[in-house]
């Protein structure tokens, strides 16, 4: 699978009562989550004190391993 062809609420297998209250899932951002949440104070499935280029869809879709 292509990576820009999946969301990132999908590769992290969120339930949907997260999706639900999620702002990117709501903007139909999932590809490029990380530019709603870094003007929107972060994600809110990271723990508290990382940031996004610690996360797993954002290393893959920016292909840092």
């Amino acid at each position: 699978m292509e990576k820009k062809s999946q969301n990132c609420w999908d590769f992290m297998d969120c339930p949907e009562d997260h999706k639900n209250k999620c702002d990117a899932f709501k903007d139909n951002m999932g590809v490029e989550c990380w530019l709603i949440f870094h003007s929107r104070g972060g994600c809110r499935g990271l723990e508290e004190g990382n940031d996004c280029t610690e996360c797993l869809w954002y290393k893959k879709v920016n292909s840092i391993e």
